[in-house]
């Protein structure tokens, strides 16, 4: 039982295969932080008041300064960069994977929270202590090694960790669905109504929408 669960939980697989996860992860953490800047640097404005620090940003009584908000969105920006190429992972992984953590959480700190990066962010956790950088980096090509052909536990057990987070992570939002919208859901009313719903508001209120979700909203059958 044990041991099968350990060949289950450390599978043996390529580096190329986790290196893959480094450019797909980091990749769209950048993505995201070009993303949200505009909402995020909006914040910089925002009465003090609406301030409601959560995670590792209720360590502040008040907002923090815009030069340091400013300065932690580009050290993850910079620090993604060079992850993403694979540039002194140990050191560019972590510190990709807290900026955006703390980026994330300010973010979130302002009377609205978001989950849509929650997964990006552990995964982006997880990866800073994984040795993502074995293949596929300019840590492999300036030790001049050639990339690990035997598959290893040493690059699976990571991913699976991952996997297991998602998969968690969608079963529960599929629980706490049903249990507040029942059945219905299931048919999709439910979600049309509220993505309608939002993207009505935002037109409304002048801020920004969604183009897809206000045209999809059209075609219930979508």
């Amino acid at each position: 039982m044990v041991a099968t669960l350990e060949r289950w939980w450390f599978p043996s697989v390529p580096a190329l295969r986790l290196a893959a996860i480094r450019v797909l992860v980091t990749g769209f953490g950048l993505f995201w932080l070009q993303l949200c800047a505009v909402s995020s640097f909006a914040l910089l404005r925002a009465p003090v008041e609406r301030f409601e620090p959560v995670g590792p940003m209720s360590l502040l009584t008040a907002p923090a300064p815009a030069a340091m908000i400013v300065g932690l969105w580009l050290l993850a920006v910079v620090a993604g960069v060079l992850a993403l190429l694979g540039w002194r992972f140990r050191v560019t992984g972590p510190l990709f994977a807290l900026s955006l953590l703390g980026v994330c959480t300010y973010r979130n700190s302002w009377g609205m929270i978001f989950h849509s990066e929650n997964l990006l962010v552990m995964h982006a956790l997880i990866l800073a202590v994984l040795p993502a950088s074995d293949a596929w980096s300019l840590d492999a090509r300036r030790r001049r090694t050639p990339v690990p052909d035997s598959p290893s536990p040493a690059y699976g057990w990571g991913l699976m960790l991952m996997t297991v987070i998602t998969t968690l992570t969608y079963l529960i939002a599929g629980v706490a669905k049903l249990r507040n919208a029942g059945a219905p859901w299931l048919g999709g009313d439910v979600l049309l109504a509220h993505v309608a719903w939002d993207n009505l508001r935002k037109i409304e209120l002048g801020d920004l929408h969604s183009p897809l979700g206000a045209l999809l909203s059209r075609f219930p059958v979508a």
